[in-house]
């Protein structure tokens, strides 16, 4: 297959169709080889009609439904284990955060550096395997998992113990009706760090106790 047929059927067939999209995408609805989809790629990156995330991953910034977020499904994809939106840019998500992060924060179970991408910085922060859960839907296509306010809160005091008291004081905090603060006790269960636990339960009470709801 020719570059001009091959860069027209992958416009068409993906490019221009699927806001985040992988490699194997184009091959798939081209037929074209992996070499041939890579260097049509690399063309059109270093044109800035798509832009690089990761190795395979492939962003469209122009497409209506696009948002950096989705590419964090495809993260949890790519890596087999839960990979979620949380902390401070989840609380965001959430409006309990007024402040927009400079950063997407995103906890899952090993450790990555963090990548900066055309769309945006993204975070990670690794957490213990039994504490990933707490998420919900991102978007109304399932595209990418959140932390649910809860565990977005848990989460960032949680982390901020690690990482030199980081997220310790989150100030304009607007917690929203509904809001269960006892979903923090089965969390704090499974914290094994006797300090930690201690912290996260002395955390749990001054948050709540500020609750005006």
């Amino acid at each position: 297959m020719t570059g001009k047929p091959l860069r027209a059927r992958a416009l068409q067939e993906v490019i221009l169709r699927e806001p985040v999209f992988t490699s194997a995408d184009v091959e798939r609805a081209t037929g074209a080889t992996t070499v041939a989809v890579s260097k049509l790629l690399k063309r059109l990156d270093e044109e800035g009609t798509v832009h690089r995330v990761m190795r395979g991953l492939w962003a469209n910034p122009r497409h209506t439904l696009f948002s950096p977020y989705v590419a964090v499904g495809y993260f949890a994809e790519v890596w087999q284990v839960p990979t979620y939106v949380s902390t401070v840019s989840a609380l965001h998500l959430h409006g309990i955060l007024s402040q927009i992060p400079r950063e997407i924060h995103v906890v899952t179970g090993d450790a990555h550096e963090p990548r900066d991408t055309p769309v945006g910085r993204f975070v990670f922060h690794s957490m213990s395997r039994d504490l990933l859960d707490g998420t919900q839907p991102g978007d109304k296509w399932g595209r990418f998992a959140v932390a649910t306010p809860e565990k977005a809160l848990f989460d960032a005091v949680y982390l901020g113990l690690r990482i030199g008291r980081r997220w310790q004081s989150l100030p304009e905090l607007e917690i929203p009706k509904g809001f269960d603060w006892t979903r923090w006790d089965r969390w704090i269960t499974r914290v094994k760090f006797a300090p930690f636990k201690r912290r996260l339960k002395d955390a749990r009470a001054e948050l709540s106790g500020k609750d005006k709801r």
